[in-house]
Order: structure tokens, then sequence, then C-alpha cells
């Protein structure tokens, strides 16, 4: 599964958000400088030669930042240092924007492509009757949803398995009670707590159709999980 990223101001420059649109305008102090020269922008590590990080913000939208420092992808270090101040921008997913002082920025020039929820699945376990029920929970995960269900196990601490249960059940994912036989094993990088709700999902809902479901939720990268499923560790991400 895929998610995209989404530019957050941190709380400490809110009083920019209207200019913001505006990065690559010059201040109103005048002198030349940008808004966005004055402002440290948190990334991920490859950020400075990624073309959907700073060299597509430079190229699409003519921003360079007075000074990008490296932070994490999307995770608890970037969200630390916009509420510490130590950035004023950070980039982080759209499912897991939580705090309410953070302003998600609109990527209104389309420099980077909407990531979908796609499983993928070996086809020597593959079925009808599996793409059917893997079908009906994908067409129920918009990113409103995603991010109410990951703020569930982030912020408020809860299950994973606990939080993709209720879902299923509130959505009523589990009434398939067929059609779904022999061992399947679900296997996600641990990096994200989304990925594990995800695969929560699907095991449990296969599960309730027939099939003996086991999980490794602790691949270590999505490269690890690539090879985990080629390999045939596990069968399903």
């Amino acid at each position: 599964m895929r998610r995209y990223r989404r530019y957050a101001l941190g709380a400490a420059v809110l009083s920019l958000a209207l200019l913001v649109g505006a990065c690559g305008k010059s201040s109103p102090g005048g002198g030349g400088n940008t808004v966005a020269s004055q402002l440290v922008f948190g990334a991920p590590p490859d950020c400075a030669t990624n073309k959907y990080c700073a060299i597509g913000l430079k190229n699409v939208y003519g921003i360079t930042f007075k000074k990008i420092k490296t932070t994490d992808f999307g995770g608890p270090i970037t969200v630390h240092a916009l509420k510490a101040g130590t950035i004023q921008i950070g980039e982080l997913f759209s499912t897991s924007v939580y705090d309410p002082s953070f302003v998600v920025l609109t990527d209104d020039k389309h420099l980077e492509n909407a990531d979908n929820i796609v499983p993928v699945i070996r086809s020597q376990v593959d079925t009808p009757a599996i793409d059917s029920i893997i079908n009906a929970i994908d067409a129920k995960l918009t990113t409103q949803q995603m991010l109410a269900l990951n703020k569930q196990v982030d912020i408020a601490q809860q299950d994973p398995a606990a939080v993709a249960k209720s879902f299923l059940d509130q959505n009523s994912l589990m009434s398939t009670t067929s059609g779904c036989t022999g061992s399947i094993k679900v296997g996600v990088s641990g990096n994200f707590s989304e990925s594990k709700i995800v695969a929560e999902l699907y095991g449990q809902a296969l599960e309730a159709a027939g099939c003996k479901v086991s999980y490794q939720l602790d691949l270590s990268s999505r490269k690890v999980s690539d090879a985990a499923l080629f390999s045939g560790q596990i069968d399903l991400k």
C-alpha cells in the first residue's frame, strides 16, 4: 500500500498561513527576500536530490528554503520539530496530519501524484473470492477515513487489530463467511501504523471468509517486504 505526502506549516509560523501560497514572492519586508527564504524545511534524508522534494519545489513552485533540515519520512521527528519551532515547514503524509495547529498546504500545481492503497498478492494464492473481499475494503478507505483510523492508533494508542475489527464491523465487511481457503500470510513494513491497520483489515476479513491467516508486521522496509513477497515468505502486502 502507498500514500502520498503533504506539506504542513508549523504552529510557530501560523501567522504566515495567508502568505504561504506566495512563498516565491517577495516578503513584506522588501529587499527581494521571499517568504520561503526565511523558513527552515524539515524533510526526509533524500530531499535534496529527490525531484519531488527540494528539486521539484524549486522547479515547479520557485521555492528555495533558507535551509533543509533532515528529519524523517513524515514521522514523529518531523512533528516534534514543527512543534518545537526548529523547522517551520515539514513534509508529512496526508493521512497522518493530526495537530489542528498545522496548516496543510495544497499542491495546486500537482508536483506529487496521489498514491492509492494498493494490495499486492502472489498469483499462487489469489482467487476471485479474495479479490472481492479486498476490493470491498479498499472501496471504503478514503483519505479522511484512513486519517481517522491512523489517529486512533498513533494518538489514542489503540491496538491496530482492534481498530481494524471495529472498522470492518461498522462497514459490514465481515459478512463474507466462506469462499476463502488455504493459508495466507500478510506482511508489511512495520514503520507505519497505517500499514499494520490495513494488513489487519485484509487479514481479519479473509479469516472470517475461511482462510487461515498469519501475519508478519515487522518487516523493516518496503524493499524488504517486496523481497519477502517475491520469495513466498509472505503472500499479501
